[in-house]
């Protein structure tokens, strides 16, 4: 494994991992699914055969520690019952809105090289086209 992630595998195969981010498809207008559909699948027929991909999906049980914090401070009043009911209410939405489970996305291209000074510039270049790919 090196420092920039490049990871040198048996046979001469060279990897990187990219996390990315997707939209929700099934609330997309008709256009925005049909338009959505074509461009993943012109995504994935950028890669042929001799740049083997994987996609890996982590789904994981949510804990206090999601990136959604609720934090109403306690005040020096009668009202504190009100901001705890009111902090679990709103804890337990966030909760609900991804059914408590965190969603990772990666990608992994390969590329066969010689050594990492062959591979590192083309993985780059793979790297590059799949985040162009992804933002459009």
């Amino acid at each position: 494994m090196h420092p920039d992630g490049v990871c040198k595998l048996p046979g001469g195969l060279y990897t990187k991992t990219v996390e990315y981010e997707d939209i929700n498809y099934s609330v997309a207008s008709t256009e925005d699914q049909t338009a959505i559909f074509s461009g993943w699948s012109s995504f994935l027929n950028y890669f042929d055969s001799s740049l083997p991909f994987q996609l890996s999906f982590i789904n994981r049980r949510s804990h206090s520690r999601s990136r959604y914090q609720v934090n109403i401070p306690k005040a020096d009043d009668n009202y504190n019952s009100v901001r705890d009911e009111f902090t679990g209410m709103l804890k337990n939405q966030i909760a609900k809105s991804n059914n408590g489970i965190e969603r990772s996305k990666y990608i992994t291209f390969g590329i066969p090289a010689e050594g990492i000074a062959e591979a590192r510039p083309r993985l780059e270049r793979v790297e590059a086209d799949v985040m162009g790919n992804f933002k459009r």
